[in-house]
C-alpha cells in the first residue's frame, strides 16, 4: 500500500467516524426534542386538570414550567384563558380564549369556553354560536354540550335539549353519566 492508499483509507475512516458521530448528535438531538414535546404534551393536560379542579398556584406553576420549555406551544393563550377562567376573571380570560381561536381556529375548548363566558356576560346568542362552533369542532364536547342543554331549557326548547341531553348521557360513563341521564329523564317528565 502507498502512502497515497493509506492517506485516502484514514480520510475515509476519518470520514466514517465523523459520519457516525454526527449521526449519534442528530439522533440524541431529535430524541431530546421528541422527550420535551412529550413532557410539552403533558403539561398541557396537567394545566388543565389542575385549572379545572381551582387548584389555580398548581396550575400557574406548570404553565410557567410549559411557557419555559416550550415558549412557542400553540395552546398557551387557551390554557392561559383557564386560568383567568378559574379566578373569575372572565374579561381576561375571554382575551385569552380568542387569541387561541385567533390562532388557532380548531381549538374546540377553547371555542366551548368562549361560549360559557358570553352567556355569562348576557350575550347568550353570541354564547350559542361559539357553543354550536365547538361542537362543530368536536361533536363529543361535554361542555359545549352541557351549556347548549342548559340554554336549551331556559328556553323551553324540548327537542334540542332532548338532543343535547341524549348525547350527554351517550358520552359519558359512571355517576357522570347517571347524573345526565336523571336530568334528562327530570326535564323529559316537565309538561
Amino acid at each position: 500500500m502507498t502512502t497515497r492508499s493509506a492517506a485516502l483509507v484514514v480520510l475515509v475512516l476519518a470520514l466514517a467516524v465523523g459520519a457516525v458521530a454526527l449521526h449519534r448528535r442528530q439522533a440524541a438531538a431529535q430524541r431530546a426534542v421528541v422527550a420535551a414535546d412529550a413532557r410539552a404534551r403533558g403539561l398541557v393536560g396537567q394545566v388543565l386538570a389542575e385549572a379545572h379542579q381551582g387548584h389555580v398556584p398548581e396550575a400557574t406553576a406548570l404553565l410557567k414550567e410549559l411557557e419555559q420549555l416550550s415558549p412557542t406551544q400553540p395552546r398557551l393563550p387557551e390554557l392561559r384563558g383557564e386560568l383567568e377562567l378559574a379566578q373569575g376573571h372572565l374579561g381576561p380570560a375571554l382575551a385569552d380564549f380568542q387569541q387561541a381561536v385567533s390562532a388557532h381556529p380548531e381549538l374546540g375548548g377553547a371555542w366551548a369556553e368562549i361560549g360559557f363566558i358570553q352567556i355569562l356576560q348576557q350575550h347568550p346568542q353570541e354564547g350559542e354560536v361559539s357553543l354550536q362552533r365547538a361542537l362543530a369542532l368536536d361533536p363529543h364536547s361535554i361542555p359545549a354540550r352541557q351549556h347548549l342543554a342548559e340554554r336549551a331549557m331556559a328556553r323551553r326548547d324540548r327537542a334540542t335539549a332532548d338532543v343535547m341531553l341524549q348525547g350527554l348521557v351517550d358520552d359519558t360513563t359512571g355517576s357522570v353519566r347517571e347524573g345526565y341521564r336523571r336530568q334528562k329523564e327530570t326535564f323529559d317528565a316537565r309538561p
